[in-house]
């Protein structure tokens, strides 16, 4: 069991190293800026919170860019990013773009993924 749990632990870190840039290991607890945005899987987290908002809010947003971001290691890791998405307003078809700042909680090694927040980014 405790080899169990160095595993996950010892994969999550890993994980996490990939997803922040690989420079140091994530500091607990405190809040560590995501240095490759482009990172397969923040662009996986970042589609996670467009798409859990729109089943929500019954809305039709889509992802445009993640303009930045954070990660906190808790029970699992929080992802906090503000993304710029779009969405095609009404019968006319013209596209609004807005930033919004979305929280994600992600336990990958339970297969737990939430969205814990998704707002309006007022500029």
């Amino acid at each position: 069991m405790r080899s169990l749990l160095f595993l996950s632990a010892l994969l999550l870190f890993a994980d996490l190293s990939s997803a922040t840039g690989g420079d140091s290991p994530p500091t607990l607890g405190g809040w560590k800026p995501i240095k490759n945005l482009s990172d397969p899987y923040v662009q996986e987290i970042a589609k996670f919170a467009v798409a859990e908002n729109n089943k929500k809010v019954n809305s039709a947003l889509t992802l445009s860019r993640v303009l930045s971001g954070e990660t906190q290691v808790i029970s699992g890791v929080k992802y906090r990013l503000i993304i710029k998405v779009s969405e095609i307003s009404g019968s006319g078809g013209g596209v609004t773009v807005r930033k919004y700042q979305a929280t994600v909680w992600d336990k990958p090694w339970e297969k737990f993924r939430a969205l814990i927040s998704f707002l309006h980014v007022i500029e």
